[in-house]
């Protein structure tokens, strides 16, 4: 047996457990840019009592950094201006707040406003919701590999 293995948030979308079931995604792995790991306990707690979602994925915990480093390009420039607001972004050197809502740090971007130093996060399913299992750092569980 090899392991199964996608790439994109999609992968872990509550809706693939609707049409495919838990036990055809058990075991099954994705690579994407981001999801919620251990250190996100009490966020994803309170975005689950919120919403009603099962989980918080990298569709809800991107967005929720990215509207943080706005916030912060916004204060620190002083004014709601594109180009000052972009500089103050490409100056960001973050270890925490919205640093925290993205695999990898510091949270930094070059001078065409990419990520320096990102990481990719990769999820396996397991017993019916898809977890973070590397990088180790903020892994919710280990890897299951599968036998022969």
């Amino acid at each position: 047996k090899i392991p199964v293995i996608g790439n994109g948030a999609h992968w872990g979308a509550p809706e693939l457990l609707k049409v495919a079931g838990k036990e055809i995604l058990e075991g099954v792995m994705a690579t994407l840019a981001n999801w919620s790991g251990k250190s996100h306990a009490d966020l994803v707690k309170r975005f689950k009592d919120k919403t009603g979602e099962p989980w918080m994925g990298q569709d809800s915990m991107s967005p929720y950094g990215s509207y943080w480093i706005l916030k912060l390009a916004i204060e620190k420039a002083g004014v709601a201006d594109k180009r000052k607001v972009a500089e103050a972004i490409h100056a960001m050197v973050l270890n925490d707040g919205p640093a925290d809502a993205f695999p990898g740090k510091p949270l930094k971007f070059d001078e065409r406003g990419r990520r320096v130093g990102a990481e990719l996060v990769i999820i396996q399913w397991q017993n019916g919701v898809p977890v973070w299992v590397f990088p180790k750092g903020n892994a919710v569980a280990e890897p299951i590999w599968p036998k022969s």
